[in-house]
């Protein structure tokens, strides 16, 4: 288990170097969904350099009737070779579990890789 968080760690922080040492400006690309219910939250955003988040929030209560929030989510990053790398991530009260999905790279079209 310290191994996977090791290397989830590894992966997330050389992704976030990616969008750090990108030389254009970031910027917001369109509406800004987030969405606040007593039950929980969705939220999903899209920046100028490719990058998308999408996420929910369910309130959910626990076995031993403790109230906690479920996370389920995805954050995708585009690369030069006009694919995107995708992190499917889940949260409770179990921890955080991000999934790096190799097998479902899709191919989109990567603004300024036409």
């Amino acid at each position: 288990m310290g191994n996977v968080r090791i290397l989830s760690t590894f992966v997330i922080g050389i992704m976030v170097a990616v969008i750090v040492c990108h030389a254009a400006p970031i910027e917001l690309v369109g509406d800004v969904i987030n969405e606040i219910t007593p039950e929980g939250y969705d939220l999903m955003y899209t920046l100028s350099n490719g990058v998308t988040r999408s996420e929910v929030g369910t309130l959910t209560t626990t076995s031993d009737g403790s109230l906690v929030i479920t996370v389920k989510g995805t954050w995708a990053q585009p690369f030069e070779d006009g694919l995107y790398y995708d992190i499917e991530f889940s949260a409770d009260e179990n921890g955080f579990r991000p999934r790096f999905v190799l097998g479902k790279n899709i191919r989109r079209k990567v603004k300024g890789s036409e």
